[in-house]
């Protein structure tokens, strides 16, 4: 296994509707990579965004003339890296921002890794809920991570096939790694390796004296998350099913959470429903109500 360097390693940043805040994310780690590609998803160009973002010589732009969903962003970007020869691909949101010594700490754990052909190498995603948690060890193998962050090993991307564009968004990337883990691959979490990344608009809340964090995903976000985690749970109940039990019991959580303290709680249940009626119905894709 090539080990990641500046050289062999492309980014790819997947956006929607960006802001100027992307432009200084995107700062935060493209010393690290030899070229960004940049694929837009928005209905509508930004163009004051967009020509920003292209005066910077390491950054390819594209547009995709609408919302084609994060994984066939995520595989556009990837086919881009594999047609210019890159061996790593880093995959990043746009409103995540790495630490300066993310990528050196996590190249620097891949070449210490001598134990099994790595398929993703992630970081700490640090968030409100997560930012006092004390882990102590270095390197973790996992099961799944989210996509934000993460080194991709391009050569198991071609073995293993493209992230699932039927899902569109969300559990693309957890059936990824599923998918990485039965073809022999490890997932590894660089835990001193951070990266600065808010998953949907995170509040604390206390319930009974326990501290109790709600993600406040939007009910659209709620159909996606519910149909792909049950698709998810399907597909790997037997080859993973201590992760399917553990998954399925975080749906009735969120569920809880959802009632307790977020807003739009009877939108949001609805939506859960519709996800539930298209997994049963095996429709998938873009949401159509």
């Amino acid at each position: 296994m090539i080990p990641s360097s500046i050289e062999n390693t492309a980014g790819v940043v997947v956006l929607f509707n960006p802001t100027k805040e992307v432009i200084a994310n995107m700062a935060s780690y493209l010393p690290e990579v030899a070229v960004l590609y940049c694929i837009d998803n928005s209905e509508h160009r930004n163009y004051t965004v967009a020509n920003q973002i292209m005066s910077n010589p390491k950054v390819r732009y594209l547009f995709n003339n609408g919302n084609q969903g994060l994984a066939a962003a995520l595989n556009k970007g990837a086919s881009l890296a594999l047609e210019d020869g890159f061996q790593w691909l880093l995959t990043m949101d746009q409103d995540s921002r790495a630490h300066k010594d993310m990528l050196p700490i996590m190249r620097k754990a891949l070449v210490e890794e001598t134990y099994s052909p790595v398929g993703i190498l992630a970081p700490f995603q640090l968030d409100k809920d997560n930012q006092h948690q004390v882990v102590k060890e270095k390197v973790q193998r996992v099961k799944a991570v989210m996509t934000s962050g993460n080194l991709l090993n391009l050569e198991a991307f071609s073995r293993v096939g493209p992230f699932r564009a039927e899902f569109f968004i969300d559990y693309l990337d957890y059936e990824f790694c599923l998918r990485l883990k039965m073809h022999g691959y490890s997932i590894l979490r660089v835990n001193k390796a951070i990266l600065f990344h808010n998953v949907g608009d995170i509040t604390l809340n206390y319930f009974l004296g326990v501290r109790i964090t709600a993600s406040n995903h939007s009910p659209l976000r709620r159909y996606y998350i519910t149909r792909n985690r049950l698709q998810v749970m399907n597909i790997y109940k037997k080859q993973f099913p201590s992760y399917v039990k553990r998954d399925l019991f975080n749906m009735l959580k969120d569920v809880v959470r959802i009632m307790l303290f977020e807003k739009e709680k009877l939108k949001k249940l609805l939506y859960i429903g519709y996800g539930i009626r298209d997994f049963r119905n095996k429709r998938f894709g873009k949401f159509h109500e």
